[in-house]
């Protein structure tokens, strides 16, 4: 998955997905939109409230909400391999994964238009669960 155009191909394909089947979006997507609007658009506008600010969260709420109405259905199995495989994988502290966000994308830097490779994060977990 390419971070390319504000994850736009991701995009693209999750509003292709139709809206009765069961999906799993990447909510810290949906949060930085969401953070985006509130930051980026003014709280008033010509001293009145921005309705046009609210409606814009409204919507990205009611997309979150709409994920989460949708249960999975009954054929849908468990895969023995994957859980023991996701139950090994190491765990990484906040405060790491934090210092290599900024490490990645400092604050004060435009943002990278380069994916960031699962490699690379699985060198920080192995140094880091050997604290």
């Amino acid at each position: 998955m390419s971070n390319v155009e504000n994850f736009g191909q991701y995009r693209k394909h999750l509003n292709k997905v139709p809206k009765t089947v069961c999906t799993i979006p990447l909510l810290s997507l949906i949060l930085r939109d969401i953070e985006f609007l509130n930051v980026n658009s003014p709280k008033l506008k010509n001293g009145l409230w921005n309705f046009g600010k609210l409606r814009l969260i409204k919507n990205k709420i009611s997309e979150l909400e709409r994920f989460k109405m949708i249960k999975p259905q009954n054929h849908i199995q468990t895969d023995d391999d994957i859980l023991a495989f996701c139950r090994r994988l190491p765990s990484i502290p906040s405060a790491t994964f934090y210092d290599l966000s900024l490490e990645r994308e400092p604050k004060d830097q435009p943002r990278p238009t380069r994916p960031v490779s699962v490699s690379s994060l699985s060198s920080v977990a192995t140094s880091s669960s050997s604290q």
